[in-house]
C-alpha cells in the first residue's frame, strides 16, 4: 500500500515537474504569452517601428534604417535595468555606453561632444533637468539638451564652449529634479546654468509622489514585519509561508492556469468592461491638478533661491504636450487602445497653470513652450508623449533663442 501511494506521489510530481519545464521553455522562448498587459506593451514599443510607422524612423529618430537593428538592441538591453537605486531621488539610470545610447555613471546621458565630469572650468556648464522627454527615447545626440549646446555654440552664447549635462531621468517631476540639483551642489558640481523642462509628468503624478513610492512603501512595510515578528517570535521559528506562496505563484504552471482564466474572463467581458479609460478627472482630482501646479511653482522658487545664492542663472521651460492645443489627427503614433495613457491630464493641468500665469504674471525665466504646436499639422511625437528628434530640435532652438536674447552671460573686459 505505502509503495503503490509513494509511487503515485513520484507520476504526480513527474507529471508537474515535466509540465513546468516545457512551459518554462515556452515562456521563455515566447515571453509576450505570459507578459502582463503593460510588459506586452514594452515588447511591442520597438516592434511597432517595423509595422507602418516604420518609414517614419530615419525622421523620428535620426537614424539610417540600416542602423536600425543596433538601435534596437542598444534599447533594448538598457531596459532590462534601466533603475538602480539613488538615495533621495529614488532612483537612475545606471551607467552604459554604445553608440547610440551612453550614460555616464555619474548619472547624466550623453550628447553629442559631451563635456567631461567633473565639469571643466574651461567650458560654460549647464545642467540641464526633466522627465523622460529630456532623457529621450532616441540616439544621445538628438535629446533636448544635445541640439542645445549645438544651438548656443553656434550663437556664440558665451566667451568659451557651452556643455550640456543631460540629467533628465524617466518620470521625474519637479520636486525629484530640485534634490537631485541639490544633491549635486552638495557634491561639489556648479554649472553656470540650469535648464529644467517641465509640466508633464507634474500632472501625471498629480498627488506629488515619485513613480516608485509604493516599490519603496512595500519594502519597509515588509522589512519592518519581519524585523518585528523576529523580536515576538525570537524563542521559535516561524516558517515563512507566504516565500512558499510566492514560489508556487512564480511556477510556469501557475502562470499558465492565470493566462487560461484571464483569457475566459476577458472572453465573457462586455467591451465597456475591457474598453481602456484614463482616471476621470472628478472636481477632487482638478483640485488635485491645482495643487500640483502650486507644487511645481514652490519647486522653482526654492530653485531660484538657491540658484540665486551659488551665481547660477536658473531659467525654466513648460514644455509642449499633446493633450493641450494640439490636433491629435496629426498624432499618429498614438497608441489606438490606451491613446494618451494618462497623460491627457496634463491638457487639464496645463489649462489651470495658464490660468495661474495668467492671474499672476509670467515670469521672465519661464520659457511656455506649451502653445509652440497649436497650428502644426505634421506629427510631432514618436510614441504617445515623448517627442520626435525634429520636434526636440525646435523645442532646443526656442529655448536657445530665449536665452540669447534674456539670459546672456556676462563676458570679461577687453
Amino acid at each position: 500500500m505505502l509503495s503503490d501511494l509513494c509511487n503515485l506521489l513520484l507520476g504526480f510530481f513527474s507529471i508537474l515537474l515535466a509540465a513546468n519545464a516545457g512551459l518554462w521553455l515556452a515562456f521563455r522562448q515566447f515571453p509576450a504569452l505570459v507578459a502582463s498587459e503593460n510588459q506586452r506593451l514594452q515588447f511591442e514599443y520597438l516592434a511597432r517601428f517595423t509595422g507602418p510607422l516604420r518609414p517614419y524612423i530615419p525622421d523620428w529618430f535620426d537614424i539610417p534604417a540600416a542602423g536600425w537593428d543596433a538601435y534596437c538592441a542598444e534599447y533594448r538591453k538598457l531596459e532590462t535595468g534601466s533603475h538602480i537605486y539613488e538615495p533621495f531621488v529614488e532612483f537612475r539610470h545606471p551607467g552604459c555606453s554604445g553608440k547610440y545610447v551612453n550614460f555616464d555613471p555619474a548619472g547624466f546621458r550623453h550628447g553629442r561632444d559631451q563635456g567631461p565630469w567633473p565639469p571643466s572650468p574651461d567650458f560654460y556648464n549647464v545642467f540641464f533637468f526633466g522627465g523622460s522627454t529630456a532623457l529621450n527615447v532616441g540616439p544621445d545626440w538628438t535629446c533636448i539638451s544635445s541640439y542645445l549646446q549645438d544651438n548656443l555654440n553656434r550663437r556664440n552664447f558665451a566667451a568659451k564652449p557651452v556643455r550640456a549635462y543631460n540629467f533628465g531621468r524617466g518620470s521625474y517631476l519637479s520636486t525629484q529634479e530640485r534634490i537631485l540639483f541639490q544633491q549635486l551642489l552638495i557634491d561639489g558640481h556648479t554649472p553656470d546654468m540650469v535648464v529644467f523642462l517641465d509640466g508633464v509628468n507634474d500632472f501625471y503624478l498629480f498627488d506629488g509622489r515619485p513613480v516608485t513610492w509604493g516599490i519603496f512603501t512595500e519594502a519597509l512595510d515588509v522589512h519592518n514585519r519581519e524585523q518585528y515578528e523576529a523580536i515576538l517570535h525570537r524563542r521559535s521559528v516561524r516558517p515563512k509561508w507566504q516565500k512558499l506562496s510566492q514560489f508556487l505563484e512564480s511556477l510556469p504552471l501557475s502562470r499558465a492556469l492565470y493566462l487560461i482564466g484571464d483569457f475566459a474572463r476577458r472572453r465573457s467581458a462586455t467591451a465597456e468592461t475591457v474598453l481602456y479609460k484614463s482616471a476621470p478627472m472628478t472636481p477632487i482630482a482638478d483640485e488635485l491638478l491645482y495643487r500640483a501646479a502650486r507644487r511645481y511653482l514652490e519647486n522653482k522658487r526654492q530653485i531660484e533661491v538657491i540658484a540665486r545664492d551659488r551665481g547660477i542663472a536658473a531659467v525654466f521651460v513648460w514644455q509642449p504636450t499633446p493633450a493641450y492645443k494640439y490636433d491629435l489627427k496629426h498624432h499618429i503614433a498614438m497608441h489606438h487602445h490606451y491613446g494618451l495613457g494618462g497623460h491627457e491630464r496634463s491638457g487639464l493641468g496645463y489649462a489651470v497653470m495658464a490660468q495661474i500665469l495668467a492671474r499672476e504674471g509670467m515670469p521672465k525665466n519661464l520659457i511656455w513652450l506649451a502653445d509652440m504646436q497649436e497650428k502644426a499639422e505634421e506629427a510631432l511625437y514618436l510614441d504617445s508623449m515623448h517627442y520626435t528628434a525634429a520636434m526636440s530640435g525646435r523645442i532646443a532652438d526656442l529655448i536657445a533663442t530665449r536665452l540669447a536674447a534674456e539670459f546672456p552671460p556676462a563676458r570679461p573686459a577687453r
